[in-house]
């Protein structure tokens, strides 16, 4: 016991704790006294570790890699009708590919989960294929700025079962992220497109019926619009010339009628042929050839050039011809010259009411000069709708190409190899762990320092332990 002794207080020397337990102070001795559950445990282990990597599943990864770039032509060129930010996108287009619908018919097209088909619902299994395939940002992943990136690579990842069935998911997957990138870009730049059609048509059509309404209106207002009031006074100042010209031609009129009627049947000779010719050249330069005043003055150098001639006397028929021809020209005259007072009134009722009209067109005009902008500004963004409409069907706008495709994997994720080193390791670890539970489980008394804290009894000796 003396020897124990000791050989426990070398132990306690060498720096192993005294706050571990006292049969695990000597790991030497409990190899010694579990050895054979530790090598049972062993045993089972390596078994059981055989056992799971003969049925353990191997799974495959296959890996493809795509690129997603910006548009190729500058925005200043052609403007772009899709969302600028490529990674939103991008993130839409995901969302389209790994819907239900989508995943279903890729299950159903690849021969994916062929035989938990008939077992599990297609909406378990679309949620177990959203598990094992995922689309990650590639670590060469390019950036032209801080904020916007140029382009993007991504890594298109699968685990499965079957690498041949795994590779052609992937490689489906990719075709359809690039097809529905070019679906995706195509339907925003046409539905923007249609929109823009749509605004630009009722835009032409707003403008086209104000701008009728305006025409009536102008069509209506003839004359008071602020624009013609210029023509207007001047027509006015022309009317008044001809209403002066009027009053005088029925002054003279009327003066000639008094000279008629003042002379006697016969030809007056207070006034001369000379006379009578200077008249008729005066009145030439003023008149035309048709006028009352022309004609009846050539009457009467007529008749004074047949009087002196052939002696002739002039009878009253001729006069009475004279003073016909002098009232038919002052009843003329009388009705032009009430002619230019209607119109004055008009004009001048016109221009009263030039004001009120002038309001109201100006309003008209601000309200045309406002739809020509709108015109204009939608005929430019449909254009340009149009432009990047024609950019996305050149494939010309933001990309989606496949840089890598995915190939069957040769080897699966997790070999055999690592399975069997790994059950082997963990087969050691629970062979010791369940010894040393073991031994703590059923303790023994392993010298006499350990009997004096067990039963609280002095020891009294101590005797050495036998081969």
């Amino acid at each position: 016991m003396a020897a124990d002794h000791d050989e426990y207080d070398e132990y306690e020397d060498e720096g192993n704790s005294p706050l571990l337990p006292p049969q695990l102070r000597d790991p030497i001795r409990i190899l010694r006294r579990q050895k054979g559950w530790i090598i049972l445990c062993l045993l089972l282990g390596w078994l059981a570790t055989a056992g799971a990597t003969v049925v353990f599943p191997l799974k495959y990864q296959a890996h493809a890699t795509i690129l997603l770039t910006a548009k190729s032509i500058p925005d200043e060129f052609v403007p772009t009708t899709v969302i600028a930010n490529i990674l939103e996108e991008f993130d839409a287009i995901l969302g389209r590919v790994f819907s239900r619908e989508k995943l279903s018919k890729l299950i159903g097209e690849t021969g994916l989960y062929e035989h938990e088909q008939e077992t599990q619902s297609m909406a378990d299994l679309v949620i177990r294929l959203r598990s094992s395939l995922s689309v990650e940002p590639a670590e060469r992943t390019s950036r032209s700025g801080r904020d916007t990136p140029h382009s993007m690579a991504f890594d298109v990842t699968m685990v499965g079962d079957d690498p041949e069935i795994v590779a052609k998911v992937v490689n489906a997957t990719v075709a359809d992220l690039i097809n529905e990138n070019l679906e995706y870009r195509s339907q925003q730049a046409r539905i923007t497109t249609e929109f823009m059609k749509r605004e630009f048509e009722s835009a032409d059509e707003a403008l086209r019926m104000h701008q009728r309404e305006l025409a009536q209106f102008r069509a209506a207002n003839r004359g008071a619009l602020p624009e013609e009031q210029a023509g207007v006074i001047s027509k006015l100042e022309r009317l008044e010339d001809q209403k002066g010209n009027a009053i005088l031609l029925i002054s003279e009129f009327q003066a000639g009628l008094e000279r008629i009627d003042a002379r006697p049947l016969a030809l007056s000779e207070d006034e001369s042929l000379e006379a009578l010719r200077a008249r008729l050249q005066n009145a030439r330069a003023i008149y035309t050839d048709d006028h009352p005043n022309v004609t009846s003055l050539q009457r009467q150098v007529a008749m004074r050039e047949e009087l002196e001639g052939g002696g002739i006397s002039i009878g009253g028929h001729a006069i009475n011809e004279e003073r016909a021809e002098l009232s038919k020209g002052i009843e003329l005259e009388q009705m032009r010259l009430d002619q230019i007072d209607a119109t004055v009134i008009e004009l001048e009722a016109l221009l009263a009411r030039t004001p009120v009209i002038a309001e109201e067109y100006s309003s008209l005009q601000q309200t045309e000069i406002i739809l020509q902008e709108n015109y204009v500004e939608y005929l430019r963004k449909l254009k340009n709708a149009e432009l990047a409409l024609s950019l996305e069907h050149s494939q010309q706008g933001a990309q989606l190409t496949r840089l890598d495709s995915a190939l069957p994997p040769t080897s699966p994720v997790l070999p055999r190899w690592m399975v069997g080193a790994a059950g082997f390791v963990a087969s050691i670890g629970f062979a010791l762990f369940f010894g040393i539970v073991r031994e703590l489980l059923q303790p023994v008394i392993i010298d006499e320092q350990h009997l004096e804290d067990s039963i609280s009894i002095p020891c009294l000796g101590s005797i050495n332990e036998f081969a």
